[in-house]
């Protein structure tokens, strides 16, 4: 969005608190910002991808050996992504969550479908280059030197923040001699299963997660202690064992597929699994949760909370003001290409004046000529405020005729334009008057829509111009 009036106070004094009108007022996002764990194998955000909605990005960056030089830390470098896909997943299967405003980021589970990470992209060689030039240099590592989600002898843990209905796998790694799980129980409660040799250990909470609400889950795996501890909204929960736990020296690997929600009902809003406890990541879990529940992403810069429930944009919140103000705006005439009868215009003034009929909606503002001439085109032009069109939409520009009071049909109509949401640059159509038996004055009728039909209109409206 975009506004003509200062948002902040005095920000040449340095005052920059937003006004009493400020249009930054309850226009911040929520965001999610886990604490920092060490040696992170996998992580990721269920949030939407808008092209892609079966593929889960993978978010983790664990520093490994074979990372020698900077250039193999590129977002573009060729280690293998941990990215997560499933057949079947559709962007309606994604939905809101507490921790996240921006977008949906947590995705609903309906027991049949499932998203994995192949065992062959953890395994897989790849090549790391570094230098330009002369001094360019490839190097070919093995993917078996890579620490991945493939659990070995290793300590390690799994967080995730998910709402369960009873039974299911929320993630692991596992086959029928080794591996891990954590799951819910038939009764709500979550488990850890670690296989290793075909023996299996199932360790189980006290505390059910299933009544339909959004909840905190850590589990803990301390092979050394042989011990398997649960946190559970940030508290340590009563946890029994069925089984005898693999010793420290019975490795986990497996060559199973890492997967995903695999006959798990519910929504996941994040997951992440780490090479180590809380102690060897140096933290706790009181630590972990005050900065990811209470952190400072979720106040202002003066350390104030959002009024309201909402943050404003910026650095400060206003103390007492809270919903969103009205934005007045007047943008620049630079014009965007459409088609046809549709001109592409730019450097060029939105067109006002004593000719003109500039007439002000709360969505926008509309220009047209006041008087016409048979034969004379009308150039209309309408600008949109950032925040009118949802997505993509088409503007259709009809000219309706009269003779007297009897109203003749449509007699002109102009190629529809299609408008980006954000755009507020004019868009310019053009329309020809043309000669109609008795015709008096005509109006300019224009709508917005997703399809560039009437009936489905989200905006419109009607202006009058004279015959000259």
């Amino acid at each position: 969005w975009a506004t003509d009036d200062n948002p902040l106070r005095d920000p040449e004094k340095r005052d920059f608190r937003p006004t009493d009108t400020s249009a930054v007022i309850d226009r911040g996002v929520k965001v999610f910002v886990p604490w920092g764990l060490a040696r992170t194998v996998g992580e990721w955000h269920f949030r939407l991808h808008p092209r892609d909605p079966s593929t889960v990005l993978g978010y983790d960056a664990y520093i490994q050996p074979f990372h020698k030089h900077h250039e193999h830390l590129r977002l573009n470098s060729a280690v293998p992504k941990n990215n997560l896909h499933g057949d079947g997943f559709t962007a309606a299967m994604y939905m809101e969550s507490p921790l996240e405003s921006w977008v949906k980021s947590a995705l609903r589970f309906d027991r049949a479908h499932y998203l994995s990470l192949p065992h062959a992209t953890l395994i897989r060689d790849f090549k790391l280059e570094s230098g330009r030039g002369k001094r360019r240099k490839v190097e070919t590592v093995s993917g078996s030197k890579r620490k991945t989600v493939d659990m070995s002898t290793n300590n390690f843990l799994m967080e995730v923040i998910l709402m369960a209905e009873p039974d299911g796998m929320i993630a692991g790694k596992i086959d029928e001699k080794a591996g891990y799980a954590l799951m819910v129980n038939p009764a709500g409660k979550v488990a850890l299963m670690l296989r290793s040799g075909g023996a299996q250990a199932v360790t189980t909470s006290s505390v059910s997660i299933a009544d339909g609400r959004w909840h905190h889950v850590l589990a803990e795996v301390d092979r050394e202690e042989g011990a398997v501890t649960f946190y559970i909204d940030g508290q340590k929960a009563v946890a029994m064992t069925a089984g005898t736990l693999p010793a420290a020296s019975e490795s986990l690997s497996n060559t199973a597929d890492f997967v995903v929600g695999k006959g798990f009902a519910g929504a996941i809003d994040y997951l992440r699994v780490s090479r180590c406890t809380l102690s060897e990541a140096a933290t706790s879990i009181d630590e972990l949760m005050a900065w990811e529940f209470n952190g400072p992403h979720l106040y202002d810069f003066a350390g104030r909370p959002p009024t309201g429930g909402v943050r404003d944009a910026g650095a400060l919140e206003h103390p007492t003001i809270s919903g969103r103000q009205p934005i007045r705006y007047t943008p620049p005439v630079v014009k965007q290409s459409a088609e046809d009868e549709a001109k592409v215009v730019t450097k060029k003034v939105f067109k006002r004046g004593p000719e003109r009929m500039v007439k002000t909606y709360d969505w926008g503002v509309v220009s047209v000529p006041r008087e016409v001439r048979i034969g004379d085109d009308i150039d209309f032009q309408v600008c949109f405020g950032t925040e009118t069109i949802p997505r993509a939409m088409y503007l259709q520009v009809d000219l309706h005729g009269w003779a007297g009071r009897k109203r003749l049909s449509t007699i002109g109509r102009a190629a529809r334009v299609r408008i980006t949401p954000g755009v507020t640059s004019p868009y310019e159509v053009r329309v020809k008057v043309r000669k109609r038996e008795g015709l008096t004055h005509v109006a300019v009728v224009f709508y917005v829509s997703p399809d560039g039909g009437y009936n489905t209109r989200i905006l419109g409206g009607q202006i009058p111009v004279k015959l000259k």
